[in-house]
């Protein structure tokens, strides 16, 4: 759709250039993709996609499973346990469900709590304001939690353009030395 203000010369002149692109170069660059991808990659693809199905991938997600959780464990082990959280966390929430007296899916749960607007913030101060409660929170507790403490407090990186503190999930941003009180933490 083109404004008023371009002449219609310049529309029919534009469609018919548009339509020779998609003709000519975009619907080809289509097909030759579809024709790869069909013909070349998937003949050539693996069947599976778990990393143990590689050549030593095996050890390498069993590396990859100790250096994630620091300890031992067995990839099955692992798997079940995911398994077990899930069928837990699953109970609770279908619990919390009854308790309110939802009587629909928890999928349907979930979506009333995501579109009532009794359950939405009243403002962008409101959902400030509760992150940084939870930041506080999170704060007072970490020393119980971990033995190194960084001397800086958790908080939102400032984003280099705004300069203002985007709310994001599960960030830390280490403070500079000086910040640190000029001594640096490993």
């Amino acid at each position: 759709m083109f404004p008023a203000s371009i002449p219609a010369a310049d529309r029919t002149r534009l469609t018919a250039a548009y339509a020779k692109q998609v003709r000519e170069v975009i619907n080809p660059a289509h097909v030759r993709m579809r024709d790869f991808l069909a013909n070349e990659y998937l003949a050539k693809a693996r069947d599976t996609v778990r990393l143990s199905a590689l050549p030593g991938g095996a050890a390498l997600y069993a590396q990859r499973i100790e250096d994630s959780t620091t300890l031992p464990l067995e990839p099955e082990a692992v798997h079940q346990l995911g398994l077990s959280e899930v069928a837990r966390i699953t109970q609770a929430m279908e619990a919390q469900k009854a308790a309110v007296g939802f009587k629909g899916t928890l999928a349907a749960f979930f979506d009333y709590l995501r579109t009532d607007p009794r359950f939405q913030p009243k403002s962008a101060a409101a959902v400030r304001e509760g992150y940084e409660a939870i930041g506080k929170r999170v704060n007072a507790r970490i020393a119980t939690q971990f033995s190194l403490v960084p001397k800086v407090r958790s908080r939102s990186a400032r984003c280099p353009i705004s300069g203002r503190r985007p709310m994001r999930r599960g960030q830390y941003q280490q403070g500079t030395p000086t910040a640190r009180g000029g001594d640096l933490l490993l």
